[in-house]
This record gives structure tokens, sequence and C-alpha cells, in this order.
């Protein structure tokens, strides 16, 4: 019998976000961290900072791309940096008429093909992934613009699509999204190479995920951006509570490490069965609609679970149950650092800067726990 999970449409969410340097790493004196802030997005209903530890010195404004607590302290001993946060999750589900987004005038085909073709020339163009709050409007620069996806031109994603140049151009968008989502959905991303993929490196904690659980949206955005579809890209977290709905999600380890920590009131099988985990999701542009959500990873994930009920669901939308903590791949941290990131593209783990140098990942630990109620 088909297995079917009914996804959270809504919740009250409680998240901390807790880092700490390696002792063997510590040394007197001073210390600036960033740790990751929920940046805006139409589902959120941003609640309230609810605790800091030690108080932090600033936080960027909800519209900045990779959203961050800033704390700058002279420390003797090493010490925990942690901030929690509230905040309530009711995203919006939309059920895509393939037919209708067929028949309907849509906002990417009104572009001037001239001006998109302009950033086709040469074999890549950079499209931002929009760094502001979801609006209805459509202009050319929520389809062109520096950003830090790559994005084919539409000949070469006509490629990857099995489509010829000339098949692409004529069909219709619904066809074209439905595809694009369907290929995303199914492809063997491991068997890919390419610029395509360069996006899909390992980010995973716990190595739960195979291929990266980012790689399928970032291709995703990729293409509907390269067949003239408007695409927008989130990442952040995903609470995974097979459990049941409330609980403690916990993950663990900077970028690029494999840690996994038991907290305190945490063991056993709770442990195993409620986690934070790295992700991200699309936002398409069709018209009857506007912007629609859409998840191939969690599709994916849901398929090879035998739920296809689950996985249809997020063609147009996506569950309750994230942490949005960047609207940009590769958006710089505010205030500025002085050091190199140890993680340049995403904004997930926090950074740690000395008087004499930025931290590597190895160097510090970062735990994201949620309550969910």
């Amino acid at each position: 019998m088909e297995k079917k999970t009914l996804p959270v449409s809504s919740a009250e969410i409680e998240c901390k976000f807790a880092l700490r340097i390696r002792d063997d790493v510590f040394r007197p004196g001073r210390v600036r961290v960033h740790l990751p802030a929920p940046v805006n997005a139409d589902w959120l209903y941003m609640g309230q900072v609810l605790a800091s530890s030690p108080e932090f010195r600033m936080i960027s404004i909800e519209d900045h791309p990779q959203r961050s607590v800033w704390f700058d302290e002279i420390l003797r001993e090493n010490a925990e940096f942690s901030v929690t946060y509230a905040f309530e999750s009711t995203p919006e589900k939309v059920t895509p008429d393939i037919e209708k987004i067929n028949r309907a005038a849509q906002p990417g085909k009104a572009i001037d093909p001239a001006l998109i073709k302009k950033y086709e020339n040469g074999s890549h163009c950079d499209c931002t992934s929009y760094t502001g709050p979801l609006s209805g409007n459509v202009t050319v620069m929520d389809l062109v613009s520096e950003s830090g996806i790559k994005v084919p031109a539409r000949s070469e994603a006509a490629r990857i699509l099995g489509m010829s140049g000339e098949e692409a151009e004529a069909a219709k968008t619904g066809d074209l999204i439905k595809k694009i989502f369907d290929f995303c959905v199914r492809t063997d991303l491991a068997a890919m190479n390419g610029s395509q993929t360069s996006e899909c490196e390992s980010q995973n904690m716990n190595g739960s995920y195979t291929p990266a659980c980012e790689s399928r949206n970032v291709l995703l955005v990729t293409l509907m951006r390269a067949c003239g579809i408007p695409a927008r890209w989130q990442g952040g977290f995903r609470v995974v509570d097979t459990a049941g709905i409330s609980g403690t999600a916990v993950a663990t380890g900077a970028a690029g490490t494999s840690e996994t920590a038991d907290p305190a009131g945490t063991a056993g099988a709770d442990k195993a069965s409620r986690q934070v985990v790295p992700a991200d999701w699309a936002i398409v542009n069709a018209a009857p609609y506007g912007w629609m959500y859409m998840d191939a990873q969690a599709s994916r994930e849901a398929l090879d679970k035998g739920d296809s009920e689950l996985a249809s669901y997020y063609f147009g939308g996506i569950d309750a149950l994230r942490i949005p903590t960047a609207s940009k791949i590769g958006a710089g941290l505010y205030p500025a650092r002085d050091y190199k990131r140890a993680d340049e593209k995403y904004n997930r783990y926090g950074e740690v800067e000395l008087e004499e140098r930025g931290l590597e990942s190895t160097e510090f630990t970062t735990v994201i726990s949620a309550k969910v109620f």
C-alpha cells in the first residue's frame, strides 16, 4: 500500500542557533560572530528574538539576502554564542493547472527577447535569485541580474531537458514548467556534470541525503530562468519530524563537517526521528497564479518513500516546517567581514573571526535546534 503523509501547512516555530569555537582553537581577545537569522518571506509572521547570549550588537534587515545577527565581544574564556527566534509559518499552497498556465499571457514571455538575448551571449549569464519580499510585479531585473546562480543559454537548457532549441522555444509555458519540475525531481544528478551541477556539492551535516539537498532546486531555478520563466531561490533549513508535529529538532556541525551530537534531553529514538536539515526551495512565477513555491528535493524524497501524493504537493507548495536564512547564493553578510568566510555560498552555520584571521568550518561547531508547536 502506498504511504501517505500530510504536509504541515501551519506551524509556530521556535529555533535556536548556537555556535562554539573549539577549545583548542580559541584564543583570548576580540571575537566577532555572525549567526543566521530568518529572512523575509511572505509566509512568515516574524515574531521576536526571544534570547541572545551574549547580547548581539546588530541584526541585519529582514530583506537582507543572507540575514544574520552579529556579535562583537572581548573574551577571556571560550563561550557559546546563541540566539533564539520565534515565528509563525503558513505557506500558501497552489495547485497549478497546466492548461490554465498555457492559455495565460506570461510575464517572462512579455520581456523583450532582445534584452534577454543580450545576456545569453556566451556560454552563461548571471541571473538574480531575488533578494526582496515577494512581489506580484515581474520586471527585467527579476529575470536577468547579478547573482550567484549561473544560468545556461536557452539552447543548453533545452539540451539538458532532452529537447531541441526549436522545441523549447515553441513549448507552452505550463508544459515547460511541469517538464522542468519533473526532470529535476527524477533525474540522477550524480550522473550530471558541467556547470549545471556546480552548486550541487554536498552540504549535509549527517549524510542523510544523496545528492545534496540544495542541488535539485538550484537546477530547477537555473532551467526555469534559462527558458524565460521567472524563478527565485530561497535556502535555509527544514524541520524533519517523523515522530509527529511537536518536538525538538537538532542538527550539528559547521559547513563541510559530518558531526552529530545528542543535546540534553534528546536521546535514543527521539534523536533519530527529529532533525533540522539543510534545505532550499524555488519560487516560480506563472500566470494566472503569480509566485508559486516548488521543492524538487522534497518531492524526490517523498517519491523515494513511495508517497506520490506528497510528492505532487511540492509542485506548487512547501510545508510549514521551514527556517529560511538566505534568498541569494553567495551574498555578503552585514556588517562585512575582514576575512574570507568559512562558507562563501550559504548562510547556514555562522561565521567566526578572531583578530588575526577568520576560522575555518572545522574550527567551530554549530547546533541548530527547533521546537514546533
